[in-house]
């Protein structure tokens, strides 16, 4: 898929000339929409299966040539199932059992935040660019805990996202843009309070370790 993808790109860049609009003074506004779903085994938890949707819209103004400032807005959902072997006791005694256990969790919610995106001319239809951007969210999440018994937590969720992007953008035509972005480094941060019970997640990811393409597009006015 990724030599498809950079072949794609490679007829466009000896395409013609578009001259697309990344001038001082003009404005984007962009869409886009993501979607990933990835299995794994680890040590602690030997089945993790995962799966995350986003849409987006944005604006940004040219502050100066081929840097744009502006906001970014999306919705995010998402589930996750985390299968582990958990030491059971049954009823208060003194009697446990290794039984296979599982959490499944829901979330959805929205998200807003700043970024920067400055553009490298290649030629008139293609472009490449680096990012960074910055977004806060708010929503729901539930959680559902079987050891054998249920239990059901249901909660706020809040998040702070900081990432580092680079991507693609083509340009059929003078104003529009086809647009393939990936993520080269994050950091986040989520909070989720269920009464008193509070859970807080952290971490960092690097690199194209995975290929998660961000696909958008965007007119420029």
């Amino acid at each position: 898929m990724k030599s498809k993808i950079l072949g794609l790109l490679a007829l466009i860049v000896i395409a013609g000339k578009a001259h697309a609009q990344t001038e001082q003074g003009k404005n984007l506004l962009g869409g886009s929409a993501s979607y990933t779903s990835s299995k794994k085994s680890t040590l602690k938890d030997y089945f993790n299966e995962k799966n995350d949707a986003q849409v987006g819209l944005s604006f940004g103004h040219f502050f100066w040539k081929n840097l744009s400032l502006g906001v970014k807005a999306s919705y995010n959902s998402g589930t996750s199932k985390v299968t582990t072997d958990y030491l059971y006791n049954y009823n208060g005694g003194t009697f446990y059992m290794l039984v296979n256990a599982y959490t499944d969790t829901e979330y959805r919610y929205a998200a807003v935040g700043p970024f920067a995106r400055y553009y490298i001319d290649l030629s008139g239809r293609f472009k490449i660019y680096s990012e960074l951007a910055a977004a806060f969210g708010f929503g729901k999440q539930k959680n559902m805990f079987v050891a054998p018994q249920r239990e059901y937590h249901s909660g706020h969720y809040k998040s702070r996202d900081f990432s580092l992007n680079a991507g693609a953008a083509i340009y059929p035509t003078k104003k529009l843009a086809i647009e393939i972005g990936f993520n080269l480094g994050s950091y986040s941060y989520a909070t989720a309070e269920y009464g008193d019970t509070f859970e807080r997640t952290k971490g960092f990811s690097f690199g194209l370790n995975n290929f998660k393409p961000i696909l958008g597009i965007g007119y420029h006015f």
